[in-house]
């Protein structure tokens, strides 16, 4: 059923190598893997509206935090009347709980599609290249042999000695290289949305933290788990998406004021009548309201003035 879509992604590597071949070589290691890089760019910045669209859910979702909290404390013990209570503050407020994870969801089918791709460019046990997804027998052999770093853009962890044999390279060089990559994959992964989190310490509360646990925690440890499967050429891909990822949440979000926990926000200061001058507290009249002392300097509170009355005293000795 996704043939066609795997077959999408195969093409758009070729038509890349082929921008970037005159400039190293058709069989480079530079040219095959600048492909993946730019396929890469290209993706993300397709999805940059996507982005900025998740920035702003997690945002609106921050400053609702208080009257999540209320809505949870009020529907304790009623939780179909929560779940629709809060489906309303959802939609009147334009946020989404599952709103962070779009780019994420967007980008898995091409992350498995580029793996389905380059892991069919493997030789057989006999060492003869294929045709797949409508790219050629030649292409084919010069991808997989391509190397980074040493290790052949279509070798994993998992190789055999028989396939890197076929594809001209060691298995001591594939591992070491393969496992700098997951370690750095991994990394990556978690730096991203720690970076995320760091910005904006509002999602360490609410309904938002379950998730962002779940993609701090959860998703590097999916990869160092099953990076050891990933071709050379897969875990470039997404190492190269998360430092993108990482330039890109430091550029839009430090642009953005960040929202403090609970989602507070200040209170505007009125001007009109004087109501709140500095000094001056809500509800305070000009005598009651702390002045600062010219001698002593902290404000002291001026005390409304009282009339002296005098007391009157019967006589020594007078009739009572």
């Amino acid at each position: 059923m996704l043939h066609w879509f795997y077959t999408a992604i195969a093409n758009a590597i070729v038509a890349l190598h082929k921008l970037i071949a005159p400039l190293f070589g058709d069989d480079s290691g530079i040219t095959w893997g600048l492909s993946i890089v730019l396929l890469v760019v290209t993706i993300r910045i397709l999805l940059f509206p996507l982005f900025v669209k998740q920035i702003k859910t997690q945002r609106a979702m921050m400053v609702i935090q208080p009257k999540v909290k209320e809505l949870q404390a009020k529907y304790r013990g009623d939780r179909e009347t929560l779940n629709q209570e809060l489906m309303k503050l959802y939609r009147e407020n334009n946020a989404n709980p599952l709103g962070g994870c779009l780019p994420l969801l967007v980008q898995m089918p091409i992350f498995f599609a580029l793996f389905k791709v380059l892991n069919s460019f493997k030789p057989d046990k006999n060492g003869n290249f294929h045709e797949h997804y409508g790219i050629s027998k030649g292409l084919v052999q010069s991808a997989a042999q391509a190397k980074i770093f040493g290790a052949p853009i279509a070798s994993s962890f998992r190789s055999s000695a028989d396939t890197l044999r076929h594809l001209g390279a060691s298995v001591g060089t594939v591992r070491g290289i393969t496992i700098a990559m997951i370690v750095l994959m991994t990394a990556t992964t978690f730096i991203t949305q720690r970076q995320l989190m760091a910005r904006n310490p509002a999602m360490a509360e609410g309904p938002m933290a379950q998730q962002q646990k779940i993609l701090l925690y959860v998703l590097p440890f999916f990869f160092a788990i099953f990076g050891i499967n990933f071709p050379v050429g897969v875990l470039l891909y997404w190492v190269t998406t998360n430092f993108w990822t990482m330039g890109q949440q430091f550029l839009v979000i430090n642009r953005m004021h960040p929202v403090p926990v609970g989602g507070a926000v200040a209170a505007k200061p009125v001007t009109s009548n004087g109501a709140n001058r500095p000094g001056r507290g809500a509800g305070q009249t000009e005598q009651e309201a702390p002045v600062a002392d010219a001698q002593t300097g902290p404000a002291v509170r001026r005390q409304p003035q009282r009339k002296k009355t005098k007391k009157k005293r019967g006589r020594p000795g007078g009739r009572h």
